[in-house]
């Protein structure tokens, strides 16, 4: 049975207001101190009130106020002012292949809010122009400062490791299914950071291989965080396809603990379903059915099954029977007890997937939804619907293929 490659695609979600409460928190108070003995000027810079901030497409624009204390000795003696600047700059930022951020940031255009001159005996001195020339000279290193807060304090890596983590683990599912669900993610991806209006997106990519484990051993080994990649923003939501294995021996398990003991009415006498033997004969799949009470013996049946997609039903068809008893009586009622085995596997065993697809949906639902993100958001995930999408019967196994798909968002609080 060929499957698809199972995909995730979650936008993550950061609030405007919360990036900008971020960087007001993070982003120093003291911004920048530097002297010249050649000029004999000294100057250092405070940032005042709160910082505008906003992410527009994919760079983040400041508005920083900022005191700028001016210490400047002359012939004359030596001279202070103050002054204040409004700063806007523009960083542009990428994710490095070990999650880390590297920033760019840059001045985009300066304004004095209020003018730094001391007056002397010998009129105004212009301090303005010599605090215009020592800013050009030391633009970067007023950038490199806030690109160190940004790179030091903003960890990618502590939001999204939590999810990868959670995605390797493997899910016990409960009875009729009683296995670890493994979803065996290969590779995770992040679109370009795009800003909107309130809030900044982009798009988690992660593509992976699921299988269900019977044995309960949960061997699935757990894969480091892949190094950081980008993927194209497309539309959200997942995609899983589920192949579920189940030898014939297991496929007699799974029946008898859902069948034994099952009473069928035959000509107004009662007969009972005892043992059951699941395998395949030819093309078709064979089951054999140790019966007591009014009839003694054993059923044989053999049948083609076969899927409706759009009811997500197992059909019977192609069906072969044959009753072995020593009751000759019961012989003449085979015809009956046909129609009710029939109906009654083909009812039983829709009814099983049924069962155990909506429990999975449910315990899938739990587990997503209990992601941690080290306190720095939560996974928001529904599935919408759970189908069959395919089954088969092989050599030696039943092959049954289960697509689940839904939508969902991480909310990232910085």
């Amino acid at each position: 049975m060929e499957v698809p490659v199972s995909i995730f695609n979650l936008p993550v979600i950061i609030p405007q207001e919360n990036l900008a409460s971020f960087i007001n928190e993070k982003i120093p108070k003291d911004l920048y101190e530097k002297e010249d003995q050649n000029d004999g000027l000294k100057v250092s810079g405070t940032r005042i009130g709160q910082i505008g901030v906003k992410m527009v497409d994919s760079e983040i624009r400041y508005t920083i106020q900022i005191i700028l204390e001016i210490e400047k000795r002359t012939l004359l003696g030596k001279f202070n002012a103050k002054g204040i600047i409004e700063l806007d700059l523009k960083t542009s930022f990428i994710l490095t292949t070990a999650w880390k951020v590297s920033s760019t940031t840059v001045l985009a255009f300066y304004e004095w809010k209020e003018k730094p001159s001391v007056k002397t005996g010998l009129g105004n001195l212009n301090v303005k122009g010599i605090a215009d020339i020592f800013l050009e000279k030391n633009e970067s290193r007023i950038c490199e400062s806030i690109d160190k807060a940004i790179e030091e304090q903003v960890n990618f890596k502590n939001i999204i490791n939590p999810v990868w983590d959670k995605l390797n683990e493997s899910i016990l599912l409960p009875k009729p299914l009683n296995a670890n669900f493994l979803l065996r993610p290969e590779n995770l991806s992040l679109s370009p950071f795009k800003g909107s209006l309130n809030q900044i997106q982009t798009l988690t990519c992660i593509k992976a291989n699921p299988s269900l484990d019977f044995s309960l051993k949960a061997a699935n080994k757990p894969l480091p965080l892949p190094p950081f990649s980008t993927c194209d923003f497309q539309d959200s939501g997942f995609q899983i396809y589920m192949p579920v294995s189940i030898n014939y021996d297991m496929a007699t398990k799974l029946a008898t603990e859902y069948l034994r003991g099952q009473k069928f009415e035959v000509s107004g006498q009662e007969v009972i379903l005892e043992t059951i033997e699941i395998g395949k004969s030819e093309h078709k799949l064979e089951i054999a059915l140790g019966l007591s009470g009014f009839i003694k013996g054993v059923a044989i049946v053999k049948f083609i099954p076969t899927l409706n997609k759009n009811t997500s039903e197992i059909l019977i068809q192609e069906v072969e029977f044959n009753l072995k008893t020593k009751n000759i009586f019961a012989k003449g009622a085979s015809w009956l007890l046909k129609k009710s085995i029939i109906d009654s596997i083909k009812n039983n065993a829709n009814n099983a997937l049924q069962e155990g697809m909506e429990k999975a949906r449910a315990v899938l639902v739990e587990e997503l939804r209990s992601i941690d993100l080290n306190g720095n958001g939560t996974l928001d995930a529904q599935i919408e619907s759970i189908a069959l999408n395919d089954f088969q019967i092989e050599p030696t196994k039943l092959s049954i293929l289960i697509f689940l798909k839904g939508d969902g968002q991480l909310n990232v609080v910085l």
